[in-house]
Formats: structure tokens, sequence, C-alpha cells
């Protein structure tokens, strides 16, 4: 096979890999596996979906379940600032999470084109780990604001009485959580972005003066 055809077989390979990542997310997203008896889990914890899963409670709760299962005090009374918060948080992270999933598309429809090394190729790369940085900054802070708003003192709970009043004047310092690995991404995207402009840039120079 030419290897502009394997390039092209490859890009359409990935894309559709991609795709059905998606599909499979979604699917177990909503509990199908664990309806027919699966236990599968493809995505970690996040900010994401605490704030998906959270709305989709209050909002599928009724009066009946409410009335049994109020006594619990695992649950949380979502008041209006609480549900404000949650959707802000649901919208921004859904905007970057496809605005990614749109970046990683287009570049490898552009391995699907046989266009491997090409400025098109740099902008997707840097603009996947630009969105990745900024989906970092996000994350810490969302994270932060879930925790602080509605479980401000969850974590007092394994310290001992006396050391809790103490605690309290430094507890916003512990509702910090980063996810290094999506920063740690993005600037590897960033720079081989870079890597790759400047390799297009010298080969253009070089096809110049052939």
């Amino acid at each position: 096979m030419h290897p502009e055809q394997s390039i092209c077989a490859l890009g359409y390979r990935l894309r559709l890999g991609l795709w059905a990542t998606l599909l499979l997310a979604i699917i177990c997203l909503f509990g199908l596996p664990t309806l027919i008896g699966l236990e599968l889990e493809i995505i970690n914890n996040n900010v994401w979906l605490n704030a998906f899963y959270t709305l989709l409670d209050h909002f599928s709760m009724t009066e009946e379940f409410i009335e049994v299962e109020w006594e619990d005090d695992d649950m949380i009374v979502l008041e209006p600032k609480h549900l404000i918060l949650l959707t802000g948080i649901f919208i921004t992270s859904s905007a970057f999470l496809l605005a990614i999933f749109w970046q990683v598309d287009r570049l490898f429809a552009l391995y699907q084109h046989g266009q491997l090394f090409t400025l098109r190729n740099v902008h997707h790369f840097r603009m996947i780990g630009y969105l990745l940085i900024a989906l970092f900054f996000f994350e810490g802070l969302a994270d932060n604001a879930i925790n602080y708003f509605l479980h401000p003192e969850d974590w007092l709970l394994d310290l001992p009485e006396e050391e809790i009043e103490e605690a309290r004047d430094w507890s916003p310092l512990l509702y910090i959580s980063l996810n290094l690995s999506s920063l740690l991404s993005g600037l590897f995207m960033v720079l081989v972005a870079r890597v790759m402009a400047l390799g297009v840039t010298l080969k253009e120079d070089v096809d110049g003066t052939i």
C-alpha cells in the first residue's frame, strides 16, 4: 500500500474510533451497561460528571422520593444559587470538551485526506493544547466552587472535635483540586505544535530551493 494511502486509512480508523468512543461514553453516561448487568466505567469522576449527575438527581427527584428519603443526611438541598453554579459549570465544561473533541476530529480528518505535515495540522495541535491548559484552570476553579458551596464541611468530619473550629479558618485552601494530566498534556501538545511549525517552515524553505 502506498504511504499516502496508509495515512488516509489510519486517519479513517482514528476518526471511527474517536466517534465510537464518544458513543460508548454517552451510553455509559446514562447507565445502559448497568441495566443489562455490565459494570463498565470508561470515564473517571470529574467536574463535568459531578455537575451532570448532581443536576440529574435534582431534577429527577419526585415528591414521593423526597418524603421517603429526605432523612438521609447525605442528600444535598440545591438552592437556586447552587443550580446556577452547577448549570454554568456543566455548560462551560461541555463547551471545552466539545471543542477539544472537534479539534481532534478535524486533525484526524486531515490525516484521512493524506495531510500529515501542514500548517493546518499545527493549528489543530496548538488549539488542543490551549484548550487542555484552559480546561486545567477551569476544572480547578470549578471543583473548588462545587466543594466549597455544596460540601463546605465534609472534610471536617474526620477531625477531632477540638480541632474543628481552628480548621475552619483555613478550610478554603483544601478545596483546591488540580488535574495535572490536563496541564501536562496541553503543554505537550503546544510543544509538539511548535516543533511541527518549525519543521513545516523548514520543509517549505527546502522545497523552495529545489
